[in-house]
């Protein structure tokens, strides 16, 4: 069953250190750098968490690397015997939708390797969930996550020694989420992933590289100290009134802590704490919803910017084709930038509001 779902990946055929290296790298669109003058090693055996805020370049980043576009200057030195699983936010990209599961592995032996009779073929998607019929059932017609498990099965196929993952859990299933968290811990290559999973980063990646202004750093700290740096940086962007959910949570905090204080018999204390519980899915309710609403807009807004940019990495556009598009883009990015900071503050809002009152202390 789909409950029971792993895989994992095969140790890489050899691991070059470094795996690549960044030298002088600018990247982005047409004739306009999101990124410039990078400077950056990956080693082997690291996992990086590509950090920063949407529109910042974390996706052109990944694609650079990736040969999905091309660098605008400077160079990108790959170790001997570099292989790249790619893991596209757009994943649908890579797959034809007409022909199913057994011919894209059929594909992928022959064009790309390692080479194997169908049968073994058949075997392998087996064990990713394509049985019987379904492995020519076209993919056009499978769900977002049999996809996205299609995917991951080509990736493993091809044995990397680096993975570029850029949102790679947006069409899973929370099953196959745990499964792909497992196979990237047990995995023996390098890592850069980008994602809003907060939970995959923290179990997957070791370090972080914050993308920000152009440049890339390395992030000192952990998510809670990044999630501290982007409420930050929204605040000083945000009106006032996005401050308003986490009152809520305070006002409850306080009211359990005085109750707390206040003493009482635990009769009352119970009667109490179940009130300020139905006060939180009271107050909850509401930011849910919005935070739902917000994580559609930030899907499709994710998805037109991709559109755009891969329109802008078509040769032979106009130059006013180009600045259509580049404006287009710009708004896009501040809309998402915007949208995402409203809900990093909604969703800890929620948390504040979903913390247990506090106990009684002697």
């Amino acid at each position: 069953t789909s409950s029971d779902f792993q895989f994992e990946f095969k140790p890489p055929i050899n691991l070059p250190n470094p795996i690549l290296s960044l030298s002088h790298l600018s990247c982005g669109y047409g004739n306009t750098p999101t990124l410039r003058d990078i400077h950056r090693s990956l080693l082997a055996g690291q996992r990086i968490g590509v950090l920063g805020a949407n529109g910042q370049g974390k996706s052109t980043l990944v694609k650079t690397i990736a040969h999905a576009i091309p660098p605008l200057s400077g160079e990108i030195i790959e170790g001997k015997g570099l292989s790249i699983g790619y893991f596209a936010q757009q994943e649908l990209d890579v797959l034809q939708l007409d022909d199913g599961p057994l011919m894209h592995m059929i594909r992928l032996a022959r064009d790309i390797g390692p080479t194997a009779r169908e049968q073994e073929l058949r075997d392998f998607l087996g064990s990713f969930g394509f049985i019987g019929d379904m492995v020519t059932q076209a993919v056009g017609s499978l769900s977002g996550g049999e996809k996205a498990r299609l995917v991951l099965a080509m990736l493993v196929w091809q044995r990397p020694n680096l993975l570029l993952l850029d949102e790679p859990t947006n069409h899973l299933d929370l099953n196959t989420r745990e499964a792909l968290s497992m196979a990237l811990n047990e995995f023996e290559g390098s890592v850069l992933l980008v994602s809003h999973d907060r939970a995959l980063l923290r179990e997957v990646c070791d370090e972080f590289w914050l993308v920000t202004q152009g440049g890339i750093q390395p992030f000192e700290g952990d998510l809670d100290d990044y999630q501290a740096w982007l409420l930050q940086s929204s605040r000083n962007m945000a009106s006032p009134s996005l401050n308003e959910p986490s009152e809520a949570g305070r006002a409850n905090g306080l009211e359990a802590r005085n109750l707390a204080l206040a003493g009482g018999s635990s009769r009352d204390q119970r009667q109490a704490s179940a009130q300020i519980r139905q006060r939180q899915a009271q107050q909850s309710k509401p930011l849910k919803a919005e935070s739902q609403k917000l994580e559609q807009q930030i899907q499709q807004w994710t998805q037109e910017k991709s559109d755009i940019e891969q329109k802008l990495a078509t040769p032979g556009l106009s130059g006013t084709q180009i600045a259509d598009l580049g404006k287009r883009l710009k708004l896009i990015s501040e809309c998402l930038d915007t949208t995402e900071n409203r809900w990093i503050e909604i969703n800890m809002a929620l948390e504040a509001l979903q913390s247990p009152p506090m106990a009684p202390t002697d």
